[in-house]
């Protein structure tokens, strides 16, 4: 009698080999990456034609190894805007400290800027002193700016120094005085006097491929409808118009999509209002990323000659992968998967101890894991995917040891006649 397996562990070996052998079908594109030249942190930047094909929370990404691992990796995408905030120091050209009277530090405003603060860097102490602020284009005569005031240095921070600001009237000095009455109390132990810099600066973007453009003039609505027609439909962050008119116009207008209904109707969904204005220039960041293969910018000409939209450039902010890579191994990055649910890397925990500016890795052209049905191909079969031979065997293996086995305790369960 041949002993059976149990049903439970014949389906569970049949699931493993259907698992493995279609794992590689998952994922629709693959790009290769370059080879890096020592192992460390990279960035690899997502292309628009990358970012078109992936879904739109970017779950589908993966990165593989030669034996077709996960790499862990963090993405991340540039700001439309971002501020940073540095503090910026004043040389001090004079420090006095007179013991049972008063302290006095003179900075040297270099720039001869108009400043209405200035940020003291001062360690810890609950003093309160009066102070006053002079100010003195030669450091020999000086000028009252700020008298009779009282300087609380208060700090609740875990830190040893913190920053206080004194306020006075815009002025312009070369040079500014603070002076400190320290007849009542020891002198307060300044460290830096400046002021903090704070920047707004733009992100970076990807420009995305022209779109073709077609206009139609609507003497009916007094419209105009431009019909943008992309090459796929890739993430727009930022559009940007070329415009022949008058020497002065100013009209609203539409971003919109077309929706068509069975019976032939249709209507505009509104994506973003803009404002079109002959007096600036017609750049718009789009308050939600659009991610449109074709859209319509209709303009309301009112009463007026229909303006003339010649050019159209589209962006999208920079998306990125941070991974670590290997300088002897290959890597992969597939995506193209509607089923694909986000990774969940332990690298994630680890954010702030990857460097902030990361050298990138190039990626190759995009090609199809899949055949196109147009290609002159064999069909790959199951039993010449070297992997699915592999597991077939060791499922193979397991069935003959299992017989194996439940013979030998047969013949050892058989009494001797």
């Amino acid at each position: 009698m041949i002993p059976q397996l149990p049903h439970n562990i014949l389906l569970s070996l049949f699931v493993i080999l259907i698992n493995i052998c279609v794992y590689s079908q998952d994922y629709s594109k693959k790009a290769t990456l370059a080879k890096v030249e020592k192992d460390g942190f990279y960035s690899i930047v997502l292309t628009p034609e990358i970012t078109s094909q992936v879904q739109d929370n970017f779950s589908d990404i993966r990165i593989l190894n030669t034996k077709n691992l996960e790499i862990p990796y963090i993405i991340g995408n540039e700001e439309a805007k971002y501020s940073s905030t540095a503090f910026v120091e004043y040389p001090i050209v004079e420090k006095k400290i007179v013991p049972n009277c008063c302290t006095s530090i003179i900075i040297e405003n270099t720039d001869k800027q108009s400043i209405n603060n200035l940020s003291l860097e001062v360690k810890n102490s609950d003093a309160a002193k009066p102070y006053e602020i002079l100010g003195s284009d030669d450091k020999l005569q000086w000028f009252g700016i700020k008298s009779t005031y009282i300087f609380e240095n208060e700090s609740y921070n875990s830190k040893s120094t913190h920053f206080s600001v004194i306020n006075f009237p815009i002025s312009d000095y070369n040079f500014f005085k603070i002076q400190f009455a320290d007849s009542a109390q020891a002198p307060l132990n300044i460290l830096r006097v400046g002021y903090f810099d704070t920047k707004v600066a733009q992100g970076k973007f990807i420009k995305v491929n022209r779109p073709i453009i077609s206009q139609l003039d609507s003497a009916k609505d007094h419209k105009s409808y431009i019909k943008l027609l992309f090459n796929a439909g890739h993430k727009i962050d930022r559009i940007e118009f070329q415009i022949e008119g008058p020497k002065f116009y100013a009209r609203q207008a539409t971003l919109a999509a077309e929706i068509k209904y069975k019976n032939g109707k249709k209507y505009y969904e509104t994506l973003a209002q803009l404002d079109l204005n002959s007096s600036r220039p017609h750049t718009y960041d789009l308050p939600n990323t659009l991610k449109q293969k074709e859209m319509y910018l209709i303009i309301d000409n009112e009463d007026n000659i229909p303006l003339k939209v010649t050019s159209v450039k589209a962006y999208q902010l920079t998306h990125y992968l941070k991974a670590y890579l290997s300088k002897d191994v290959s890597y992969n990055l597939v995506f193209g998967n509607a089923k694909a649910k986000t990774p969940h890397y332990d690298l994630e925990y680890f954010m702030d101890s990857i460097p902030g500016i990361l050298p990138d890795v190039k990626l190759g052209s995009i090609t199809s894991t899949i055949a196109s049905a147009n290609q002159k191909v064999t069909e790959v079969k199951w039993y010449e995917n070297k992997i699915c031979i592999w597991v077939a065997l060791l499922v193979v293996i397991v069935l003959m040891a299992f017989m194996a086995y439940t013979m030998m305790q047969e013949l050892g369960n058989k009494k001797p006649v």
